[in-house]
C-alpha cells in the first residue's frame, strides 16, 4: 500500500507573485479605477467659475499624478524600463495647459481660471502617458477598453432610466433641492450669469453634466460597442453583447431627442471677434463670458479653445490629435499572436469597484448644501444600479476578443465623430470626453503591434529615473499647493 506523499500539497502550492509583477498590477488597477471614475466627475466648469463647483476634477488630477509617481517609483525600485512610446502626444497636451496658463496672465484678465484649466490639460497629458506606457501590453489595453465600454453602458443605462422616469413618474436619480433656498453670497458680482438660481439639468444626462455631453460621450464609444456585438460569436456568452450595444444606442437616441444642442445662433460671432483681437494666445480661460456677457460659450469646442488660448493652443491640440490618430491606425496584416488572459483579471474588477466608489463619493461631495441629508440615498440607489450594470457589462466583454484591427478602426470612427461635433458643441472640449478620447487612442496604438518586453535597466539610467521621480513628486506638490488646497 502506497503512502500518500506528504509533500505533494507543498509541491502543488502556487508560487508567490513576484514583487515587480504585483506592484505593476496594483498600479494598473489604480489607473483603471480612475478611468472608471472619470464619467462620474463633473467636467463642465473647468475654471471653477461657479460658486457651487465641487473639487472633484481638481482631486482627480491629483490622483493621476499620484499614479504617475507610483509608476516612476516602480521603474526605479525594480529596474524596469519600457520602450519610449508616443511621447509627443502627452507633451503637446501639457503644452496646451501651459499656453492656457500663460494666456490668463496677460493684461487685466481674470487669472484664476487659467490655473485650473492648465492643470486639467496637464492631467489629460498624464492620462495619455499612463495609458500608453503603464498599460502597454495588449491584454492590459483590452482590459481598459472593456472598462471604458462598461462605463459607457452603465452611464447609458442610467440615462435610459432617467428618460423613462420623466415619462412614467418613476423616482428620480438627482437630489431634490428646495426651491426656496437662499441666494449665494456674492452671486451678484462673481459671474452672475453662471451663479443665478440653479435649474434642474435637462434629462437624460446619465452621470454627465448635460444631454449634450452624454450624446458626444456615447458617440465616442458606440463604434466600439458595435464592434463587440459584431464579433459576438467568438464567445458562448457573446449573444448578450447585442444588449451591451443597444443600451448606449438607446441612451444616445434619448439624448438626441431631448434637443441637446438647442439654439446655436449668434454665438460664433463673439468667438471670432475675440480671435481677431487676440489671435496668438486668446483672451484667457474663463474670460469668454466676461467679454461677451450675453454669450456664455461659443457652442463650438475648437472655436472656444481658439478664442481663449489663441491659435497657438488650438494648433497644439490639433497636432496632438493628428499624432494620436496616426498612432492609432490599425496595422496591416494578420493580428500578432496574443495569449489569452490567465483567469479573471482582478486588478480591473477591483479597480472598477474602487472607481465607482470614488465617483459616488465625489457625487455626494457635489450635492447642493440646501439638499436634505436623506437625498444621499437617492444617489446611493442610482450608484448601486449603475455598479451592477457595470460589472455585468465588464464580465461579458471580458469573454470577447475582437480582432485588434477592428477595435482600432472603431476607436478611429468614434474619435472622428467627437472631432466633428466639436464644430457645433462645447462637449468635445470637456475633460469627460477628452479623457476617454485620448485614452482610447492610446490603447488602440498599443494594439498595433506585438507586445514589447520590458527593457533591462542600464547602469547609467537609474540616476535619471530617480530625478524623474523627484520631478513628478514636485509637480504633484505644486498642484496640491496651487490648485487642490485652494479649491
Amino acid at each position: 500500500m502506497n503512502r500518500p506523499d506528504r509533500f505533494a500539497a507543498t509541491k502543488a502550492r502556487p508560487q508567490p507573485v513576484p514583487s515587480p509583477v504585483l506592484s505593476d498590477r496594483v498600479l494598473v488597477g489604480a489607473f483603471a479605477a480612475l478611468v472608471a471614475a472619470r464619467p462620474l466627475v463633473a467636467g463642465d466648469d473647468l475654471g471653477r467659475l461657479r460658486l457651487t463647483s465641487g473639487g472633484g476634477p481638481v482631486s482627480f488630477t491629483l490622483c493621476l499624478l499620484l499614479v504617475l509617481i507610483g509608476f516612476a517609483v516602480w521603474r526605479v525600485a525594480f529596474g524596469r524600463g519600457r520602450p519610449a512610446r508616443w511621447p509627443v502626444v502627452p507633451v503637446l497636451l501639457a503644452a496646451v495647459g501651459i499656453v492656457a496658463f500663460a494666456s490668463s496672465r496677460l493684461g487685466d484678465r481674470y487669472a484664476r481660471p487659467g490655473l485650473f484649466v492648465g492643470w486639467e490639460w496637464i492631467g489629460l497629458a498624464v492620462a495619455a502617458y499612463l495609458a500608453r506606457r503603464l498599460t502597454a501590453s495588449a491584454n492590459d489595453s483590452r482590459g481598459l477598453i472593456n472598462l471604458v465600454v462598461a462605463s459607457a453602458v452603465s452611464v447609458g443605462g442610467l440615462a435610459v432610466y432617467q428618460s423613462a422616469a420623466d415619462r412614467l413618474g418613476l423616482p428620480g436619480t438627482e437630489p431634490v433641492v428646495p426651491v426656496e433656498s437662499a441666494p449665494l453670497a456674492g452671486d451678484d458680482e462673481f459671474y452672475p450669469e453662471l451663479n443665478g438660481p440653479v435649474e434642474p439639468v435637462k434629462q437624460p444626462h446619465g452621470t454627465l453634466d448635460s444631454p449634450e455631453t452624454l450624446l458626444v460621450y456615447l458617440l465616442l464609444v458606440l463604434p466600439v460597442t458595435v464592434t463587440y456585438a459584431k464579433f459576438r460569436r467568438l464567445s458562448a456568452w457573446g449573444r448578450w453583447a447585442v444588449a451591451a450595444a443597444l443600451v448606449p444606442i438607446a441612451a444616445a437616441a434619448a439624448a438626441l431627442l431631448s434637443n441637446p444642442f438647442g439654439d446655436r445662433g449668434g454665438h460664433w460671432e463673439a468667438a471670432l471677434n475675440m480671435m481677431t483681437g487676440h489671435p496668438a494666445l486668446g483672451v484667457g480661460p474663463g474670460n469668454f463670458s466676461r467679454l461677451a456677457p450675453d454669450v456664455l460659450t461659443p457652442h463650438a469646442a475648437w472655436l472656444g479653445l481658439a478664442a481663449t488660448t489663441g491659435l497657438v493652443g488650438l494648433g497644439l491640440l490639433a497636432a496632438a490629435l493628428v499624432a494620436a490618430l496616426r498612432g492609432a491606425r490599425p496595422a496591416t496584416g494578420p493580428d500578432p499572436t496574443e495569449p489569452p488572459a490567465a483567469g479573471p483579471r482582478w486588478e480591473f474588477y477591483l479597480g472598477g469597484m474602487v472607481g465607482l466608489l470614488i465617483g459616488f463619493v465625489w457625487a455626494v461631495g457635489a450635492m447642493p448644501a440646501e439638499a436634505p441629508a436623506n437625498e444621499v440615498f437617492r444617489l446611493g440607489a442610482a450608484a448601486v444600479a449603475r455598479a451592477a450594470l457595470w460589472f455585468a457589462s465588464f464580465a461579458l466583454l471580458e469573454t470577447l476578443r475582437p480582432p485588434r484591427a477592428a477595435l482600432g478602426r472603431a476607436v478611429l470612427v468614434g474619435a472622428g465623430l467627437v472631432i466633428f461635433y466639436g464644430l457645433v458643441s462645447d462637449a468635445p472640449g470637456r475633460p469627460t470626453v477628452l479623457f476617454p478620447l485620448f485614452v482610447l487612442l492610446a490603447l488602440a496604438a498599443n494594439l498595433r503591434g506585438p507586445d514589447v518586453p520590458d527593457l533591462p535597466d542600464g547602469g547609467w539610467t537609474r540616476p535619471v529615473r530617480v530625478v524623474r521621480v523627484i520631478a513628478v513628486a514636485g509637480l504633484a506638490v505644486v498642484h496640491l499647493v496651487t490648485a487642490a488646497l485652494p479649491a
